[in-house]
């Protein structure tokens, strides 16, 4: 297909797409409500969930997700093989998500997991109810593509299982889209390393971060347990990282695009994931902005609608600890007034 032709009327469908997203002055709403019944039927009218009935908070979520997953994948009746397969590897993520949930579960037996807690394999929830084993778990992923990352864990203790499946699945998610990539023409190849590049990057530092303050990890283990492809950091540069002392890697990050880490004045462990998803967050709406004929719009809409439903998650929770709307906009990833 013509790639103009291609991503012209993709870009359409695109730019149509986001004015059916929550705008700001939809957020503003939500904070405002005290209670989560009011936000539950304004995402009702909106026709962002389905239903009005819910036992939990992780429940609205998957909800929100399977609505946000439905409209995504039409973006494939726009897309010539290669760059569809490429969107449905990105949106693996969601079943992904269902498989450490269930794994998770299956590990710590929370009897308050429901069947509408899952995106798209709810069928996990009648297998976990049945008293599946974590080793009859995995073998039931037999014919799933992402058994050959879980097969070497039936045997691992509990203890550490799911740090392992996590960090596997996680892993292998970024190296399944870097390795798609290579089959779109080179332009749109670069977009791709450069964005995931980022998540990958951010990701490591997080997790070198987290282990050497709160776990006193070996280097040797911190960097075998980074993941490769960043855009920012090689392999050595990662390598060098893993092995320095904590204020060493907090002084070289400060030298980079991501001193936005450590630079705060408020509380750096508490607030570190929100500074993440929230760097992500507007190269994500950056890249919805493009009006140049790739694959920028595609991916920016496909992350960014995530982070939505994040905030939605963070609104939500607001409600049960009665926040104010100032404190409940502090835990958002959208700095809400900014342009």
């Amino acid at each position: 297909m013509n790639s103009a032709k291609e991503f012209s009327a993709l870009n359409s469908k695109i730019s149509s797409m986001k004015k059916n997203l929550l705008q700001e002055e939809d957020y503003e709403s939500l904070i405002g409500f005290k209670k989560i019944e009011e936000v539950i039927d304004y995402l009702y009218e909106r026709e962002f969930i389905v239903n009005k009935n819910y036992n939990s908070i992780n429940e609205i979520e998957s909800d929100l997700k399977k609505n946000r997953l439905k409209i995504l994948n039409k973006l494939g009746y726009f897309l010539s093989k290669n760059y569809n397969n490429l969107v449905q590897l990105i949106l693996d993520k969601y079943e992904i998500e269902d498989i450490k949930k269930a794994t998770r579960n299956l590990v710590t037996k929370n009897k308050a997991l429901t069947k509408e807690s899952f995106i798209i394999r709810d069928d996990f929830y009648e297998k976990i109810k049945e008293g599946i084993t974590i080793e009859e778990f995995f073998e039931e992923l037999k014919n799933s593509k992402f058994y050959k990352y879980l097969r070497g864990y039936k045997n691992q203790e509990k203890r550490d299982l799911l740090f392992f499946v996590e960090m596997s699945l996680d892993r292998n998610y970024y190296s399944s889209i870097f390795f798609e990539s290579k089959y779109l023409n080179k332009e749109n190849e670069k977009i791709i390393k450069n964005f995931y590049g980022q998540f990958i990057d951010l990701y490591n530092l997080s997790w070198i971060y987290r282990a050497k303050k709160f776990y006193n990890i070996k280097p040797v283990i911190i960097y075998n347990y980074t993941i490769l492809g960043g855009d920012l950091f090689n392999t050595t540069d990662i390598k060098n990282l893993s092995y320095m002392e904590l204020e060493d890697f907090v002084d070289n990050i400060l030298k980079t695009k991501y001193s936005f880490l450590f630079d705060s004045k408020h509380n750096i462990d508490i607030y570190m994931e929100r500074r993440i998803n929230r760097y992500l967050y507007y190269q994500s709406r950056d890249l919805t902005k493009s009006n140049k004929f790739n694959f920028k719009k595609t991916l920016g809409i496909i992350v960014m609608t995530d982070f939505d439903i994040k905030d939605i998650g963070a609104i939500l929770e607001s409600k049960n600890y009665n926040l104010t709307s100032e404190e409940t906009r502090g835990y958002l990833i959208k700095n809400l007034g900014r342009s």
